[in-house]
């Protein structure tokens, strides 16, 4: 209704029966809910009949006003260029409405798996899209009338007139609000969000700079074994390591072996990457053999290690004898290998501790670190020799 109302010419008197429904609606909120009690059904009942008058008093405020579009005899028959019309006009603009929708259900479903606060901050956001882009659908909504109501007169320099007057204000406006985004993002999210409420995702074992991280010290630990190695007397060494997208195996913890083999003048040890598998161990292993001639080789992880051992053994060479092994994480079934893999062990147990305390200090506003490192445990087997030691 308001849709014709405007293509009369008349774009006052539904603003009018839009306020008047919003003023209906609250009415009718503060007396279904808090008079009579009636909690959401009373929000939905206010809603409803809300709409319903105004849409009651719309069409006949429409009946009485414009008397062209009162229905005479013989005007009631189905006219098929009609609908062509009214069809190719609208489907394309359902289309237009619908990907918008798709895309925002596709936005949503994905952005929900990333916890409360990631919701939250979200929706704040839409919500301040909405407040700064409802002037410029307004616009284009009254474009599209008077771009009508024009070309059914015939006049299509004002068509071009108000279509240039259009693009300047919208790109006025559009730079007023890139300021006000600018300046005021936090205030603005304020009137959405409870910021001091909010609370901070906490991530366990990797570093996020945009909450609070909970992690293994992988780079204390990996100089620690690459010094170990070093002191031991080996000079030719091999290391494993993985993918950098995991930064803190594939990046802090390959340097700090980096830095600790350089402490003893290995600068140049053959590194691969590949993946955290028992089967990647194994291709990575035989990779570094076909490339060089070690003596040690350095893996990232105790799995890793599982697949140097094979193909070690099925080349025939001994561990640690002829190449020394050691691994990373501690796992109850490194304790099984024959010899006992020399490893560093991480304290999961304690990094699950420390998260759910960080939690519960969260809830009860206490202050808590940005980030917590978890301390690590040298677990000395009998997979590394010693040079010193006489080779039986």
């Amino acid at each position: 209704v308001a849709g014709i109302m405007r293509a009369m010419g008349d774009s006052r008197t539904p603003l009018v029966f839009l306020l008047l429904t919003s003023g209906m609606n609250i009415a009718l909120d503060l007396l279904f809910v808090i008079v009579f009690r009636l909690g959401v059904l009373g929000a939905a009942l206010a809603t409803d009949l809300s709409h319903a008058i105004s849409g009651v008093l719309s069409l006949w405020f429409l009946y009485r006003r414009f008397t062209v579009l009162r229905m005479e005899k013989g005007e009631a028959f189905f006219c098929r260029s009609a609908c062509r019309r009214l069809l190719g006009i609208g489907i394309p603009m359902g289309l237009q409405c619908s990907i918008t929708a798709i895309g925002s259900v596709i936005l949503q479903s994905a952005v929900n798996i990333l916890g409360s606060a990631i919701v939250a901050a979200v929706t704040a956001a839409g919500r301040t899209m909405n407040i700064l882009t409802v002037p410029l659908e307004s616009v284009g909504t009254s474009m599209a009338t008077y771009s009508g109501q024009n070309l059914g007169a015939a006049r299509m320099d004002r068509i071009r007139q108000g279509v240039n007057s259009a693009l300047i204000v919208t790109t006025v406006y559009a730079l007023g609000s890139l300021l006000i985004l600018h300046f005021g993002d936090v205030a603005i999210l304020r009137l959405f969000l409870d910021v001091e409420a909010e609370r901070e995702i906490v991530v366990l074992a990797q570093d996020y700079p945009e909450g609070l991280s909970i992690i293994d010290d992988d780079y204390s630990a990996g100089r620690f074994i690459g010094e170990y190695i070093g002191k031991t007397g080996h000079k030719k060494v091999g290391y494993i390591g993985v993918y950098e997208k995991d930064e803190a195996v594939g990046i802090r913890r390959r340097q700090g072996v980096l830095d600790g083999l350089a402490e003893y003048g290995i600068t140049d040890p053959v590194v691969v990457m590949g993946d955290y598998s028992f089967i990647g161990g194994q291709e990575k292993t035989k990779e570094i053999l076909a490339r060089a001639e070690v003596d040690a080789i350095i893996c990232a992880t105790d799995r890793i290690a599982f697949g140097c051992y094979k193909v070690l053994l099925e080349k025939g060479l001994r561990i640690p004898e002829d190449v020394s092994v050691t691994g990373f994480g501690g796992y109850d079934e490194s304790s099984l290998l024959i010899p006992e893999l020399t490893t560093v062990k991480f304290d999961s147990y304690a990094m699950g501790y420390l998260g759910a305390e960080t939690i519960l200090k969260q809830i009860k506003k206490e202050p808590v670190s940005k980030k917590q490192i978890v301390n690590y445990e040298f677990i000395e087997g009998k997979s590394v020799r010693k040079k010193m030691e006489p080779i039986p």
